[in-house]
C-alpha cells in the first residue's frame, strides 16, 4: 500500500468523520452520500484527485471505520517520533551516557548506540518509556531535583 501524505490523512479523516464513503471507479472519485461533504472540502478533493487516486487504488474502498484507523495509526507515528526526539535531545544533553533499562537490559554508551536503539525498526514504545524513566532517574540522582 502506497504511503499517505499527512494531507492526505486529514483529507480522508475529515471526509470519514462526515459518514461518507470514499472510493474510485475508472479514475474518477466517489464520495457516498456527496450531499454530507461541504464545498470547501469538496474543493480539496479536487486539487487532491490524483493522491486521492492513487492510493485508492491500491486500497479499493475505504470506509470511514478504516480511514479513522489510518489517521490513528499516523498520529500514533507522529508521536512516537517526537518521543524519540525528545529522547535523543536528553541523550545529547547528558552525554549519551549507558543506562540500565531493565534487569537484563542496558542501553550501551555512545551517540551510535543510542541512535541505533531509537532508530531500531522494533522498538517498542514500553522500551521508550523505560528509557524516559531511566533518564528522569538519572537526572533526579545526579541533580537532586529532576530539572
Amino acid at each position: 500500500m502506497d504511503k499517505m501524505t499527512p494531507s492526505v490523512f486529514e483529507l480522508l479523516n475529515e471526509i470519514a468523520k462526515l459518514g461518507v464513503k470514499v472510493s474510485h471507479q475508472s479514475g474518477n472519485l466517489i464520495l457516498d452520500p456527496a450531499s454530507k461533504v461541504p464545498p470547501s472540502t469538496i474543493e480539496r478533493v479536487r486539487e487532491m484527485k490524483s493522491e486521492l487516486v492513487k492510493w485508492l487504488t491500491n486500497a479499493q474502498t475505504v470506509h470511514p471505520e478504516h480511514q479513522q484507523m489510518f489517521t490513528l495509526i499516523a498520529m500514533m507515528k507522529q508521536a512516537q517520533e517526537r518521543l524519540v526526539r525528545a529522547l535523543d535531545d536528553e541523550g545529547r544533553k547528558i552525554g549519551w551516557p549507558r543506562i540500565q533499562l531493565s534487569t537484563h537490559l542496558h542501553l550501551l554508551e555512545g551517540e551510535q548506540n543510542w541512535k541505533i536503539f531509537l532508530t531500531h525498526p522494533c522498538r517498542d514504545p514500553d522500551l521508550l518509556k523505560l528509557l524516559l524513566d531511566a533518564i528522569l532517574l538519572k537526572r533526579t540522582a545526579y541533580t537532586g531535583s529532576g530539572k
